[in-house]
């Protein structure tokens, strides 16, 4: 598979909206922490509630630290949150979840304020959708000739957590230089990044964290809007934390091995796909699979991998989704 090559721009420079906010006393180190970027100023905002209601049920735990930004349709809050306390909101107003120099300024934020081992990062809003750029695009440009809308699609496919009130969305290239920032800040790669999010498992993505990361976790298709049982999630860590050291491979089976039983037991029709990716092997993998394309290419000729590739393509779920429904959770 060949390398989808990418500039590593870095984040351009001035402040976020959200970097006018003083800082508290940082809190005693921790084994992990957990620092959860919820997008939710989109058509998910009432499934991206439920999911901060499952965070606080959990709450920061005894060795594990706990730190969400939760945007909505009305603003933004940042939450520190502290064992047996309720959350207490940070207010930022409106943030732009599309603009790296949020995500930069709340992850730094996070890490300043939570000391920890080790770092979860997770993004929880929409993934990547075809028809749903394609829908927020023509809402936002009007009137659009139909090649031109198919080509600004194709321009901005590999996008995710798109904010409504600013039109904008994270793009790849950006996913890269956050976490870059965000090394730069540890001093060490990232153990843990996830995707709370459908279709967004792809080797675009992958190699945006190759070097940042450690482990990725993320799904392929779509998975239902209410997203993952952070409850469940963030209690079921702090028990395999709290028996032995553990380490972002294990974390990130432990997340997978949650997600999917929650979503065997509340969807047992729909057909949800989550895996871990070891960031460390993506090269190796990459060589094999070039070395697999090159094979049938010699064997059967271009056209005769072309029309599988088609084939193979056509009955894909994400291709034929249903646009979501464009109204916003108040």
């Amino acid at each position: 598979m060949p390398r989808r090559k990418t500039t590593n721009r870095r984040i351009l420079p001035g402040r976020s909206s959200s970097e006018r906010f003083t800082a508290n006393s940082p809190l005693p180190p921790k084994a992990w922490t957990f620092l959860i970027y919820l997008c939710g100023d989109n058509h998910l905002a009432k499934y991206l509630d439920s999911d901060f209601e499952e965070i606080c049920r959990a709450g920061s735990l005894p060795d594990i630290h706990v730190v969400v930004q939760h945007d909505r349709p009305d603003g933004a809050r940042r939450y520190l949150l502290r064992q047996g306390q309720p959350a207490e909101p940070e207010n930022l107003g409106r943030v732009n979840t599309g603009d790296p120099r949020e995500a930069v300024a709340f992850l730094r934020w996070g890490i300043e304020q939570a000391p920890s081992e080790r770092v979860v990062v997770i993004f929880n809003g929409p993934g990547i959708n075809p028809n749903y750029l394609a829908q927020t695009l023509s809402r936002k440009g009007g009137t659009e000739i139909e090649y031109d809308l198919a080509a600004r699609v194709e321009q901005r496919l590999f996008s995710i957590c798109h904010d409504r009130t600013s039109g904008d969305a994270l793009e790849t290239h950006e996913l890269r230089a956050i976490l870059e920032s965000l090394t730069e800040k540890l001093g060490r790669p990232i153990d843990l990044v996830c995707l709370d999010m459908g279709a967004a498992a792809f080797v675009e993505i992958a190699y945006q964290m190759e070097g940042l990361a450690q482990v990725l976790v993320a799904s392929q298709r779509f998975v239902p809007d209410n997203g993952w049982p952070y409850d469940k999630i963030l209690t079921r860590s702090q028990e395999r934390v709290a028996k032995n050291s553990t380490g972002a491979q294990e974390l990130a089976r432990l997340i997978v091995e949650t997600v999917a039983d929650h979503y065997k037991g509340d969807y047992p029709e729909d057909d949800v796909r989550l895996a871990a990716f070891n960031l460390a092997a993506l090269e190796d993998a990459s060589r094999a699979l070039d070395t697999l394309a090159l094979a049938l290419m010699q064997s059967l000729g271009d056209w005769h991998v072309l029309d599988a590739v088609c084939k193979a393509a056509e009955p894909l779920q994400w291709i034929k989704a249903e646009l979501p429904e464009d109204q916003t959770a108040e």
